[in-house]
């Protein structure tokens, strides 16, 4: 994918909920409000709001190295704990943690 800066992603996003999905409407929209820029292909918008869907940003979430996502049981009283502290996206806070966001 190529990279774009926030307020593309936004617009293409944007676009994307605007034609409700539809990869033949979301290109046509977005040609129609930006037609001085390329057009890309319909699933820089699909994969940019699912990104967005999954992750809570833009930019892909991924484990750093040497670290790996580990299932913890006794994750509880953390998890507690940070809920108190921030309110946020269960994914950021599962991936703090390094469990599985289902486990929340």
């Amino acid at each position: 994918m190529a990279n774009y800066i926030n307020t593309e992603m936004t617009e293409k996003v944007f676009m994307y909920g605007k034609a409700e999905g539809n990869p033949c409407e979301v290109q046509y929209l977005y040609h129609a409000a930006f037609p001085l820029r390329a057009l890309p292909e319909y699933s820089v918008f699909s994969s940019l709001f699912q990104r967005l869907w999954e992750n809570g940003e833009f930019s892909a979430v991924t484990v750093e190295p040497g670290h790996e996502r580990t299932e913890c049981v006794d994750a509880e009283p953390v998890i507690l704990e940070l809920v108190e502290e921030e309110s946020g996206s269960v994914r950021r806070l599962a991936y703090r943690i390094g469990v599985s966001p289902f486990i929340l």
